[in-house]
């Protein structure tokens, strides 16, 4: 990094834009450990002045992107104050893409303005939401909706979109009800480019199959609207997603093949680059010019203007410089994770690659370098997925070499079909089988132990730690080759010990992420919308669960609960009570067990057994058989118990039910949960009825957590039964505006009188409880954010 300068002001730019940012301290100490590595090195060689000239520069860079970043805050904030969601606002600007997903055109305006308490104010990128679409790329529109903003994530794990959106420069988004277009742009040739994508896709769609058809667009293309699902699962678990989008890879293949071709053929430098200049500016207008297409184009011109004055090409200087001018143009960009994979894959090519790979040639220095962008991208792929996977080196090394001629078979299918189908018909078979060839080979490395290993988001400790070991071993190897004097012995020194240190340095690198320390006691009841979700830990790597489900919110299993728990390194939960069947208890356990994630016990009420009526039941049982999970049936005075945690069913009885097995609610599952002298009482979904069950037979007793029954529902939760339990936190889990009128004022105003302290996870996110010094902590998660 001395000895690149662009690479260094990069890195220092970056840190003060983080610092401003997130307002984290840490930042501080990387930028102080950044100055002495490369200062402190000087003093042997330069004068003490011109050194604190270099450290000056540096500072001032480190303020420059500090300082850039607070005045993108500070516009930003002009107009994200004045907004309130629902009202009635009027925008105009330019329209640079519309796509159409989920039955709705998603408009996208740039130089876009905004009218807010009777004020033209020009605000960030604009995001519209159409039923249909009288627009055109370049037009210019005024827009009149409703506006809104996005969301934050409600629990760990899950996806923020609002820091998604922000990332892109969009604060907010419109449903629209009415437009008028106010004139266009001199930039109708995008909408003619534009024209031919639309027939590429209609070629695509018309040759391939459906899923070949998904994959292709997004390679080619950049549309990922019919991108089949289960493929992008597939092949984000086997660590080959980045084949889905357009990326460098994809621009090199054309640039550098075009730029070759013409450079053999006799034509000048200065003509090859404005050709291929001109090619690649039309392929990203194709493409919708996202943030890896930007970067690759501009480093592919820093090549050729390197090539055109004589001079060798740095790639990581090149991207030093295209990541001052992405951060420049958006300094968000930090927020958005394509933006770090392609930093760290190319940090692993250029740097920790050059060193792994020194004086290999063929297959080993392909495997080598494959591991090589692997390490450096590890931290990132923990951070954004909550696993890696383990043999993505190898499933790479396979694929990549083959994405070159799948890349130029499908855009060469795609221009020649505008002319001639049956010509592209043949072009698309070698598409078809490559394909194919990568879906058969994730899915047989997906049957292979250890496919895919949870890690847990790393915190930024562990990140700055991995790739201080990273990137001290790899210095620490080329000053020792620098000790030996002739190249030949400088050649022999590093094929005689390299491969032991890359697989060593493997091993570290993979033990650091893998590698994290049992979690402490805690309660958390996740934000699950209308239905109940509750996580335990007992402190002692025993992970339970009470219910999962969500009658409001879709696939809450996949996006809610198994977030969850991927982000915490959860590798498994012991035991997954249920209280009843209802689909707001049980939908996201569902989607658990058909991801396969390890669920070693399903326990439930023993009235529920053999109970051939109920079809979320025989759902379940489906579900627990097909994933080799027990099925365990408790009955009241039943415990479950570790060391510190015992968990005893007070309810109900096995053969006291009669007809309340008719109502699921009434036959819920009553856990009283005991760890020292903290207690927590878990209701499910009972009524006031069987609350006068348990006063009457004595079951009832203090606890210091209660999750609130039914939701909060005036059925549940009566006066005479929270006298009894005076619990000290209640947590009411339900879903903002549900139709059921949870919770109810009746409800809430007994809970209080009880003298509890309320929760909501509807409106406070995810609701934790954690022991600190045999006391308990609640830390609602909007609160942590």
């Amino acid at each position: 990094m001395r000895k690149r300068p662009l690479l260094l002001t990069a890195s220092v730019f970056l840190i003060g834009t983080g610092y401003a940012l997130w307002n984290d301290k840490r930042l501080v100490f990387v930028f102080i450990s950044l100055l002495v590595y490369v200062l402190v090195p000087l003093f042997q060689h330069m004068r003490f002045g011109q050194i604190t000239v270099r450290g000056i520069v540096l500072f001032t860079i480190f303020f420059l992107g500090m300082f850039h970043m607070q005045k993108e805050m500070e516009f930003r904030e002009q107009y994200m104050s004045k907004i309130t969601n629902g009202q009635e606002v009027t925008v105009w600007g330019e329209i640079t893409k519309i796509e159409y997903k989920n039955q709705k055109y998603q408009v996208y305006i740039s130089d876009g303005y905004i009218h807010l308490n009777n004020q033209h104010t020009p605000c960030n990128s604009i995001l519209v939401y159409a039923s249909k679409s009288p627009f055109q790329v370049g037009e210019i529109h005024k827009i009149q909706g409703k506006i809104y903003t996005f969301t934050n994530a409600r629990n760990e794990g899950s996806f923020d979109s609002a820091s998604y959106y922000r990332s892109q420069k969009i604060d907010f988004y419109l449903t629209m009800t009415e437009t008028t277009k106010l004139g266009e742009t001199n930039q109708k040739f995008i909408s003619y480019i534009l024209m031919y994508k639309e027939k590429m896709i209609q070629i695509y769609e018309k040759c391939l199959n459906e899923t070949s058809a998904g994959i292709i667009k997004g390679m080619v293309l950049g549309d990922k609207t019919t991108l089949d699902n289960d493929i992008k699962v597939l092949f984000t678990q086997s660590g080959i997603s980045h084949i889905l989008a357009i990326s460098g890879l994809h621009v090199s293949v054309i640039g550098r093949s075009v730029y070759s071709f013409l450079r053999k053929r006799g034509c000048s430098f200065l003509m090859t680059g404005i050709l291929v200049a001109i090619l690649l500016l039309l392929y990203g207008i194709l493409t919708g010019n996202g943030i890896s297409t930007q970067r690759a184009i501009g480093m592919m011109f820093i090549y050729m203007f390197g090539q055109f004055l004589g001079r060798s090409y740095d790639m990581l200087n090149a991207l030093g410089t295209m990541c001052l001018y992405l951060l420049w143009e958006n300094p968000y960009l930090l927020e958005y994770s394509g933006f770090w994979f392609f930093v760290t894959a190319l940090f692993g090519v250029g740097f920790v690659g050059d060193s792994f790979c020194k004086e290999m040639k063929g297959i080993e220095q392909s495997v080598f370098m494959s591991l090589a962008v692997t390490l450096s991208t590890l931290p990132v792929v923990a951070y954004c997925y909550y696993e890696v996977p383990l043999y993505s080196t190898i499933i790479n090394f396979m694929i990549i070499p083959l994405l070159t001629p799948l890349f130029i078979f499908a855009i060469l299918g795609g221009f020649i079909g505008i002319i001639s189908i049956s010509v592209a018909n043949i072009l698309f078979v070698p598409c078809e089988v490559l394909l194919w060839f990568y879906e058969m080979l994730c899915k047989i490395v997906q049957k292979l132990p250890f496919a895919t290993i949870i890690t847990g988001q790393p915190s930024l400790e562990k990140i700055i730690g991995y790739y201080l070991v990273l990137m001290g071993s790899v210095f620490v190897w080329k000053w020792k080759r620098e000790q030996v004097e002739s190249e030949e012995e400088k050649r022999k020194y590093y094929i005689k010990k390299q491969r032991k240190r890359n697989i060593i340095l493997t091993i570290i690198c993979f033990a650091i992420i893998l590698y994290s320390s049992n979690k402490a006691f805690e309660i958390s009841f996740l934000d699950v919308g209308q239905g109940d979700a509750i996580y335990i830990c007992d402190g002692e790597n025993q992970h339970f669960f009470i219910d999962g489900g969500s009658v409001d919110e879709k696939q809450v299993g996949t996006y809610r609960i198994l977030p969850f728990l991927k982000s915490n390194a959860i590798k498994k939960i012991s035991y997954w009570f249920v209280t009843h069947t209802d689909s707001d208890h049980i939908s996201g356990l569902l989607e658990v067990l058909e991801s396969g994630y390890e669920v070693e016990t399903i326990v439930l009420p023993k009235v529920m057994e053999n109970n051939k009526d109920d079809e979320n039941y025989k759902r379940l049982v489906l579900a627990a058989e097909k994933n080799n999970t027990e099925l365990l049936f408790m009955k009241k005075g039943d415990k479950i118990q570790t060391t510190e945690l015992t968990l005893e069913c007070i309810y109900p009885k096995e053969d006291s039910l009669g007809e309340l097995i008719k109502d699921k609610n009434e036959s819920s599952l009553v856990l009283m949960l005991t760890k020292g002298n903290i207690k927590g009482l878990f209701t499910g979904d009972i009524s006031k009825e069987t609350e006068q069950l348990l006063l009457k037979e004595n079951i009832a007793s203090e606890a210091d957590i209660y999750k609130v029954a039914h939701h909060g529902s005036k059925y549940s939760n009566s006066e005479e039964f929270l006298q009894v339990i005076r619990p000290k936190i209640a947590v009411i889990s339900c879903g903002e505006n549900n139709s059921y009128g949870h919770p109810s004022m009746e409800a809430i105003e007994h809970i209080k009188e009880a003298g509890a302290e309320i929760y909501y996870t509807m409106k406070q996110g995810q609701i934790t409880i954690i022991e600190e010094q045999e006391k308990y902590i609640v830390e609602p998660f909007i609160s942590r954010k």
